[in-house]
């Protein structure tokens, strides 16, 4: 038998997830993330953007979407390709993959190719739990 779980099971846990970036940055950087969260970052850090105090709204069917803008400035230039998200108190959550809208990206952003001093922004971030 598959093991399923209910909107309200899945809701939560997006609510859940989404509180720890609450307040929290994303590092954008270049070249592929790593095997795992809790290996080194690799690439060059081209940006920090900053999450908003109460950064997503509430799950609805599992799906979690977080509050846009989240934006930032360049401090590198470079080809953006992957980023890592931090809680406020600095420890990682999670790694996902930069594209533009239509490439199948973790992370939607508005231009993969950044300049020193570039505001660097995502269009789109969305956490889902699937049900089975």
């Amino acid at each position: 038998m598959t093991f399923r779980i209910s909107n309200l099971a899945a809701n939560s846990m997006v609510d859940v997830f989404t509180v720890l970036l609450d307040g929290g940055t994303l590092k954008a950087r270049t070249g592929v993330q790593p095997a795992t969260v809790d290996d080194s970052e690799t690439g060059s850090l081209l940006a920090t953007l900053d999450y908003l105090a109460n950064c997503a709204g509430d799950g609805v069917a599992g799906v979690a979407s977080v509050t846009l803008p989240v934006s930032g400035v360049a401090t590198g230039a470079g080809d953006m390709g992957w980023a890592r998200a931090y809680k406020s108190t600095g420890e990682a959550v999670f790694d996902g993959t930069i594209t533009l809208t239509g490439n199948g990206g973790d992370l939607i952003a508005t231009n993969l190719t950044v300049a020193v001093d570039d505001v660097v922004q995502l269009t789109l971030q969305q956490f889902t739990q699937p049900k089975e």
